[in-house]
């Protein structure tokens, strides 16, 4: 069945269709149509799946390559920082320029973070590298550990408990987008890591998760759901084969 492409990038059935009651969301793919005349491409409309609604915004500018959403609608939308542009600033400037040079002295870190908003226990050690998207956002516990060049990336909060290690090159994100959004929407949560957790190098925990307390999390591990106290959570074993 074949429908003519209008200007807003979807068929003109299925514009009408999105904007009625039953609401889907078209997927295009484009094929080639030869008549007698010059050749001409047309679109064939080959799937409707069950969405939320498009807006007007994101109709107008969704673009013609099949896409089902619009990153130029999404463009400016941004999450709560926490603080003003000012103290973003300054942040990056002051992360960028000592938090994490090797020569900056664990104590200055600790006070930096602590001035930044962060809470910062008693006898935490963080090497340099390390990289935190904003202090105000993050908790870390006493002589907890973070090693060099691990990431916490806290656009929502990271609370740290005491006696963590966060290895080299670990990484924690608390951000994501939701998948089924027309406009890219941010989906992100807060990670908790308790009491006593080991989470190795290269290790990465995402947005939502908890780290039950002595828990392990082993080296390049990918972490997407809570994980009970005492547990141990192993990457999968490489494939060894003759050559």
């Amino acid at each position: 069945m074949m429908w003519r492409r209008s200007r807003t990038g979807l068929p003109v059935r299925a514009q009408h269709d999105v904007r009625a009651a039953v609401q889907p969301r078209f997927v295009q793919a484009r094929t080639p149509f030869r008549s007698t005349s010059t050749p001409t491409a047309r679109w064939t409309l080959i799937e409707t799946i069950a969405a939320e609604t498009p807006t007007d915004a994101y109709l107008s500018q969704m673009p013609s390559t099949g896409s089902n959403r619009s990153l130029a609608v999404a463009r400016g939308r941004s999450y709560d920082k926490g603080r003003g542009m000012v103290a973003q600033a300054l942040w990056v400037a002051v992360s960028k320029l000592i938090f994490t040079q090797v020569w900056c002295p664990n104590r200055l870190r600790c006070t930096i973070l602590r001035w930044f908003g962060a809470e910062v226990g008693q006898g935490v050690l963080i090497k340099h590298n390390v990289t935190i998207q904003w202090p105000w956002k993050l908790s870390i516990g006493d002589d907890s550990w973070i090693g060099t060049g691990a990431e916490l990336y806290d656009i929502d909060t990271i609370v740290i408990g005491s006696d963590v290690c966060i290895s080299q090159r670990a990484y924690l994100c608390t951000g994501s987008h939701d998948r089924r959004s027309a406009t890219f929407g941010f989906d992100n949560a807060p990670i908790v890591v308790e009491d006593g957790v080991w989470v190795c190098a290269r290790a990465t925990v995402l947005r939502g998760v908890t780290l039950g307390s002595n828990c392990v999390v082993g080296a390049t591990a990918l972490v997407t759901d809570d994980v009970p106290s005492n547990c141990v959570v192993r990457p999968p074993r490489p494939a060894i084969t003759p050559r």
